[in-house]
């Protein structure tokens, strides 16, 4: 009873077809996809085969739409180009969010998650919600514990194990995932928690001053 319309909201690389999740006679859930010839021929050889296509064209005008999620995808890129030193990540990067192959895993809900072939459980966990992410300490892949560096492949059911107690991610995921979704908030997180460390020390600074000079703070 899960269905996702990619048709009438394409994905970022322009990807477009209908998904429906169904449960086979084992208990084990699978996907179908429905989607036409010039569909498939974008699917398969990626966004440059139909440039004009990939720009969201309404009656030979931009979509507003189409526009926003082409615009939201470069706004990544360039987030991730402010970040890296190697042009060569940068290409590795644009290269990973470009290409057709995707794996198709599923929530314990049966909510379908699509991904870069490649993508470990990180990114499964990050592209869930952020919270999620930062929250986690470990994974399940159809019901089995695994370790954070496990690629996904297309049919798995994956359940990501959170913390509130977790100090948030490690800097060790950012040589793990393959999304620059999952890069991006990661490196988001560890600048927020900079930030608050700065405040704090500030505010130390501040008070230790402000005893050698003899002056009280609740004056």
């Amino acid at each position: 009873n899960r269905f996702k319309d990619y048709i009438s909201t394409p994905k970022p690389n322009m990807y477009q077809s209908l998904h429906t999740t169904v449960i086979g006679k084992d208990g084990i859930p699978f996907e179908i996809q429905i989607r036409t010839w010039e569909m498939h021929h974008t699917a398969e050889y990626g966004i440059a085969a139909h440039w004009k296509y990939k720009l969201g064209m309404t009656n030979g005008k931009p979509s507003r739409s189409g526009m926003e999620k082409r615009l939201a995808w470069i706004r990544e890129i360039l987030e991730e180009q402010k970040n890296s030193t190697d042009a060569t990540d940068l290409i590795h990067i644009i290269k990973s969010d470009l290409t057709p192959d995707e794996v198709y895993v599923f929530t314990p809900r049966g909510d379908v998650i699509n991904l870069p072939s490649g993508s470990t459980v990180i990114d499964f966990a990050y592209a869930i919600h952020s919270a999620i992410g930062n929250r986690m300490v470990g994974a399940k892949v159809d019901k089995r514990i695994v370790p954070l560096t496990t690629k996904l492949k297309t049919g798995q059911i994956v359940d990501i194990i959170t913390s509130k107690e977790t100090h948030g991610p490690s800097r060790d995921w950012l040589k793990i995932v393959k999304t620059s979704e999952a890069r991006n908030k990661i490196r988001t997180w560890f600048k927020k928690e900079k930030r608050d460390e700065n405040i704090v020390e500030g505010q130390n600074e501040v008070e230790r001053e402000f005893k050698r000079n003899g002056i009280s703070l609740s004056a």
